[in-house]
């Protein structure tokens, strides 16, 4: 099996096959509990995968064979896993997802401390560790004991519902594409807090549905529903609620460049966008470089991938 565990957004592959099988995802745990150092605390979320409970538990079996304690906190949107690990005290957290990919796809997601994706440097030394414990014969063995759980998906509600504290949200319906993942529910709870009439698509998972046909790899289902129920605008998301393409009230469909093209707009008027500009990744197009130029604001590419972006950030 080769060495190279990440790809450009975390570990992924097929349960029960490498690089997910049962043998590596304790030894990644095991890695990361090594390289946190004394008893760390790892909050474990995941998408709604089958699979997700049983990559779960095994990289749960890697930390605590290393004296960490892994904490389950259920079926989270990876936005939330982040949100919860640099809220609540833990040393680091995990999303079990493989984003967008279809079933039976999942994967493994490090986050720091901070919330923020693990550095390319902090994978590699991840990797080496993986590959030592694997040559020296030291894999963890199941002990089958069950993770210790806490229900916080409550608190991430109350942290977006904080986010827009007071913003005036009044209007016609939000349609939202849940492409059976993720955000299935939870979303919808947010805008319904806000008085907000909802459209909900695909909001209804069995293990095996994730992103079929629906979300942000088929923006069309949330378009048409947006145009039919005369909504001012829709968010299709992917299976673990960390990308997601935007729908205006006339049915026109905003990709990434198209939502970094507002966002960066409504910063700069603000005079709250970093003196350097907007990171994209090499996928952006070129017209996402001219529309910025015309109000002076530095588009800086990089490879793709979080982690790539945020050390261009930095």
């Amino acid at each position: 099996m080769s060495s190279v565990l990440f790809g450009t957004d975390g570990v992924r592959g097929v349960p029960g096959t490498p690089p997910l099988d049962a043998v590596t995802i304790a030894c990644l745990g095991a890695a990361l509990a090594e390289e946190l150092g004394g008893a760390p605390r790892i909050a474990c979320g995941r998408d709604t995968r089958d699979s997700g409970a049983w990559v779960e538990r095994w990289f749960a079996t890697g930390v605590r064979a290393r004296g960490g304690l892994p904490v389950g906190i259920g079926v989270v949107p990876t936005p939330g896993v982040a949100v919860i690990t640099a809220r609540h005290g833990f040393d680091a957290g995990v999303a079990v997802s493989a984003s967008h990919n279809r079933h039976p796809d999942n994967g493994i997601k490090i986050l720091l401390a901070s919330g923020a994706k693990a550095s390319v440097d902090l994978e590699r030394r991840l990797e080496a560790r993986v590959a030592s414990t694997r040559a020296g014969g030291k894999a963890p063995a199941d002990p089958g004991l069950p993770l210790d759980t806490a229900d916080l998906l409550e608190a991430y509600v109350d942290h977006l519902l904080g986010i827009v504290e007071g913003a005036d949200v009044a209007g016609p319906p939000i349609a939202i594409d849940c492409a059976h993942g993720a955000t299935s529910g939870v979303a919808s709870r947010v805008l319904e807090r806000l008085g907000v009439p909802v459209v909900e698509l695909h909001a209804s998972p069995d293990g095996r549905n994730i992103n079929v046909n629906s979300g942000s790899t088929h923006p069309e289902r949330l378009r048409a529903a947006v145009l039919e129920q005369r909504c001012r605008l829709g968010f299709a998301f992917d299976g673990d609620g960390d990308r997601v393409i935007l729908v205006d009230g006339r049915g026109r469909i905003v990709d990434g460049d198209g939502v970094l093209f507002v966002a960066a707009r409504h910063l700069h008027r603000a005079g709250r966008l970093a003196a350097g500009g907007v990171v994209a990744t090499v996928m952006s197009n070129f017209g996402l470089e001219t529309a910025l130029g015309k109000y002076g604001i530095a588009l800086h590419r990089c490879p793709v991938g979080d982690a790539q972006v945020r050390a261009e950030m930095e």
